[in-house]
């Protein structure tokens, strides 16, 4: 809050590319869990999991995550900040 508060445009983009990159994790989580499923797991073991369950585990844990991320206040509006002519004392 501190470094959004002495650049306000930077730190609004900022909490923009938190949650975009938050976003973008998941569909990286999920590539890596069925890269490990299709060649690891189903040949050695050989077991079958139907595509529905697989996405409902996602979905579930994706949405598991953003629930904290909420209690947390990641997705909070930034707070309003000083008028920038107080920001700093020179300017």
């Amino acid at each position: 809050m501190a470094c959004a508060a002495l650049a306000p445009v930077a730190g609004s983009a900022i909490q923009a590319v938190f949650i975009v990159e938050a976003g973008l994790y998941w569909c990286y989580v999920g590539n890596m869990v069925s890269v490990t499923y299709f060649s690891f797991i189903k040949p050695t073991f050989g077991v079958k999991f139907k595509a529905s369950i697989c996405l409902g585990l996602l979905a579930l844990a994706e949405a598991i995550v953003f629930g904290i991320l909420v209690q947390y206040g990641a997705f909070a509006p930034m707070p309003e900040l000083t008028p920038k002519s107080k920001l700093f004392g020179i300017f």
